[in-house]
Formats: structure tokens, sequence, C-alpha cells
């Protein structure tokens, strides 16, 4: 965090469409909603409360299973999408 404090998220990963707290470790502000598109694609979105979408995730494995790329899409009046690239070690 903005401490230096670790974060641990611990989130319900089920393709179902049902809404599940975005962290099971402590109360959740927010839901999230799972679709695995094919198998090497997940989309995701983010709830809040009052049931207004505030996230849209794209998760994409390439075909060798060496890289997870993430995109983001913030929903919360300013445009803002980030996107992270992880490596397997």
């Amino acid at each position: 965090d903005a401490y230096g404090t670790p974060i641990d998220t611990w989130y319900v990963w089920r393709y179902d469409g049902e809404k599940y707290p975005a962290n099971i470790g402590k109360p959740a502000h927010e839901a999230i909603t799972w679709k695995l598109v094919s198998p090497s694609r997940v989309e995701f979105k983010h709830w809040s409360k009052d049931n207004r979408m505030t996230e849209e995730l794209v998760r994409t494995v390439s075909a060798d299973g060496q890289e997870m790329t993430q995109t983001r899409a913030y929903l919360t009046g300013k445009e803002c999408v980030d996107t992270q690239v992880f490596k397997r070690r």
C-alpha cells in the first residue's frame, strides 16, 4: 500500500456471472464478475455496492504460457487505462 505494508487480496473466481466480493479476507467495497472467453482470455468487471460498473479488466496469456497481460479500464468519470505485463520466471 502507500505506506509500504504488503497487501494480500483473496477472491472467488467463478465463471458463472454471479457477483463475488472483491476481497474475501476483509470487508469488500466492490464485487467482481468473471467471464472465461477462451482458455487464454478472461474478462472481468468490478461493481460498486450501488451496482455501477467501476472497472473492466482483461487478462490474456501468451500461446507459450510465458507471459500474461492485464488491461484495466477505470470507469469512474475520467477515462484511464493501464496495462501490466507479467513474465514467467
